[in-house]
């Protein structure tokens, strides 16, 4: 539980490369987000393609911006999600391309729920059974800043060193199986706990990085 992670109306930035094993069978299936009523990215409801979605106006009124590009197909993606409080929008980007954007016009564009963790693989609300993600997830990013395209193109193929100015949080996954930590690479100790059937395993992502979490 961290409140870092509770970015109400501050730019920021998620990227994560993932890959589904099997095609997707569940609606709405978790790949990274803070908790169903806050900021996710998931997939849009029973279909092919990726959305970022977002309470706003601490009312839980929902805001679900999806994506036209299909990612069901058993291959690794990067996907990045970015809210750029200066221009009040809303991107999403799968594999360095625009997958869509959207203006915000509330003030209070993303809700706070600090009790809330961060899930990676799953929704963060406990009454949202049946989301859990089936596949494998490397290299999740999450950014104090709203990254652009150059940004993310330039930095989904290179590793992250982990001193990068406005990282919050970097986990490589690049621990052994067994281990119950993924640990945070960016200096800023936000270690995450492995839960239930995850575990690491070795990953054939595009850079050749070891490891990725299952």
């Amino acid at each position: 539980v961290d409140s870092r992670f509770d970015f109400s109306a501050n730019s920021f930035s998620v990227e994560v490369w993932f890959k589904h094993e099997v095609p997707f069978t569940a609606s709405w299936q978790a790949i990274v987000n803070k908790h169903d009523d806050t900021w996710r990215l998931q997939r849009y409801s029973n279909t092919d393609r990726l959305t970022f979605d977002s309470n706003h106006g601490g009312s839980g009124q929902d805001d679900v911006m999806y994506g036209n590009i299909s990612v069901n197909d058993q291959r690794w993606h990067h996907a990045a999600i970015v809210y750029d409080q200066p221009a009040n929008t809303k991107y999403l980007y799968v594999d360095g391309q625009l997958d869509n954007s959207w203006v915000v016009t509330d003030p209070d564009p993303i809700d706070m729920i600090p009790s809330a963790r961060v899930h990676v693989g799953r929704n963060g609300d406990p009454g949202m059974n049946g989301r859990d993600f089936e596949g494998e997830i490397d290299e999740l990013r999450i950014w104090n800043k709203a990254l652009n395209l150059g940004d993310i193109q330039s930095g989904m193929f290179a590793p992250a060193r982990g001193d990068e100015a406005d990282l919050l949080v970097l986990y490589n996954f690049d621990e052994m199986d067994g281990t119950t930590v993924a640990y945070d690479q960016s200096g800023n100790g936000l270690h995450g706990e492995v839960v239930g059937d995850t575990r690491f395993i070795v990953s054939e992502r595009p850079d050749n990085v070891a490891f990725a979490v299952r």
